[in-house]
C-alpha cells in the first residue's frame, strides 16, 4: 500500500528546541569543560557479562525529560558503543560513547514504542510513535538527522507495538500493532501487507536468527504463536505447552537464539520456558525467583555463547553460564522495573540494561 510520507527535520527541530541550553561551558584553570546534566537512574551498563553494573545517567545536553522512561532499547550490531533508548516521554536518546555521555535527540515523536536498527546498515533505523495523536513508524537512512513517514494508521488510537528485522535479510520488516495486526514489507517499508490478524493486540514480534521463515509472537494477553513460512500462516503454539504441562498464556517476552535455529525462550508470569524445535515441544527453566510476584520482563541471550543467559525481574537480574540451571543475581536498588536488556553484538561482555516506570 502507498502511504503519504511526512519528513521529520530533526536538525531543524532540535536547534530549536534545544536553544541557548544543549551545552554550559565554564571555565577552568584556562580549561574549558561541558556542564553535565543528571537524569534518573534508568540506564545501566555491564561490562563483565552481567555480572555487576554501573549507572549511566549524565547527560551531555540539557535533558527533555530527566526521568527516563524506557521503553526500548537498541544496541547497534555494528557498533556496540552506539545505544538508543526509546522513551514514554521525551523522545529518543542517544549515546556514542557506551552510555558515558547521554545525548537527547531532536526526535520529537512522543511515546517510542519500538526501535530496530538494520543488522546490514546501522544508520538504518525504524521507530514506532505518536505523532499529533496518531500511530506511525519512521524510517532513517542518514542515522536520525531526519526521519521519514512510512506507516501510518488511518485514525487515533492504534499503535505500531513492535518491530523486528530479518538479519538475513533487512528489507524484510515484521511490525505488529494494537488494533491485532502483524504487517510485513519486503522493500524496506516502501510497502506493506496485512501477514496475519488475531484476536487481541499483538506486543511482540521475533524472527528466528538463522530461518528467515521461522517468526514468533505474542498477543497481550501472553499467547504465542509462530509461522513456519516467513508470515505466509501463522499458527498457535498452546496446544504444544500444555501437552508439555505448561501454562500457554501469560508471556510478555519472547527472544530467538542468536546462534541456535529453532530456538526459542519465553518469559513473563509464568518464568521462563524453552523450545529447542521452533515451538513444536517446550520445556521449563527454573527460574531462581518467583515469577508470580515478579514476573520476567526482559531476557537476553549472549550472541557468541548460548548458554549465557541474562533476564531481569522487578529491580533485580538473574545470569546463568550454563543455559539455566544455575544463576547468580544482582540486585538494583531503584524504584522501577527492568524492561530491557541487550548485550553488545561486539562485545559480549557488554550487556545494557533499562528500567521503565511500574
Amino acid at each position: 500500500m502507498k502511504n503519504r510520507k511526512t519528513t521529520i527535520a530533526v536538525l531543524a527541530a532540535s536547534s530549536l528546541f534545544f536553544a541557548g541550553c544543549s551545552f554550559a561551558p565554564a571555565q577552568n584553570a584556562g580549561t574549558e569543560t561541558v556542564q553535565k546534566y543528571a537524569v534518573s537512574e534508568s540506564f545501566w551498563k555491564s561490562t563483565d557479562g552481567g555480572k555487576n553494573w554501573e549507572v549511566k545517567d549524565q547527560s551531555s545536553n540539557k535533558p527533555t525529560t530527566k526521568d527516563l522512561d524506557i521503553v526500548n532499547l537498541a544496541v547497534d550490531p555494528a557498533n556496540g558503543n552506539n545505544v538508543f533508548l526509546g522513551l514514554r516521554s521525551g523522545g529518543i536518546v542517544k549515546t556514542a560513547d557506551g552510555g558515558d555521555n547521554l545525548e537527547f535527540t531532536g526526535f520529537k515523536l512522543d511515546k517510542t514504542y519500538a526501535l530496530a536498527i538494520s543488522p546490514a546498515n546501522p544508520k538504518t533505523m525504524y521507530a514506532s510513535a505518536l505523532f499529533e495523536k496518531r500511530g506511525k513508524m519512521v524510517k532513517t537512512v542518514d542515522g536520525g538527522e531526519k526521519w521519514d513517514e512510512v506507516y501510518t494508521f488511518p485514525t487515533d488510537g492504534a499503535l505500531i507495538l513492535s518491530i523486528a528485522l530479518d538479519r538475513n535479510n533487512p528489507n524484510t520488516v515484521f511490525a505488529s500493532t494494537s488494533d491485532n495486526q502483524v504487517i510485513k514489507s519486503v522493500d524496506g517499508g516502501a510497502s506493506w501487507k496485512k501477514a496475519y490478524k488475531a484476536k487481541g493486540p499483538v506486543v511482540k514480534v521475533a524472527i528466528d536468527s538463522l530461518n528467515s521463515d521461522l517468526v514468533y509472537f505474542l498477543t497481550q494477553g501472553g499467547e504465542a504463536f509462530r509461522s513456519q513460512d516467513g508470515g505466509g500462516s501463522f499458527e498457535g503454539m498452546s496446544q504444544a505447552m500444555t501437552a508439555a504441562k505448561l501454562m500457554s498464556s501469560g508471556y510478555g517476552v519472547v527472544e530467538t537464539d542468536p546462534t541456535r535455529t529453532g530456538t526459542v525462550y519465553l518469559g513473563g508470569k509464568q518464568g521462563i520456558i524453552k523450545s529447542s524445535d521452533g515451538g513444536k515441544t517446550w520445556i521449563n527453566m527454573p527460574t531462581l525467583n518467583d515469577p508470580s510476584t515478579a514476573e520476567v520482563r526482559a531476557l537476553a541471550i549472549n550472541p557468541s555463547n548460548s548458554n549465557e543467559i541474562v533476564y531481569g525481574a522487578g529491580q533485580a537480574t538473574y545470569k546463568s553460564i550454563d543455559g539455566g540451571n544455575s544463576w547468580t543475581t544482582f540486585q538494583f536498588n531503584v524504584g522501577k522495573i527492568i524492561n530491557n536488556i541487550e548485550y553488545s553484538r561486539t562485545d559480549p561482555s557488554v550487556v545494557y540494561l533499562g528500567f521503565a516506570n511500574k
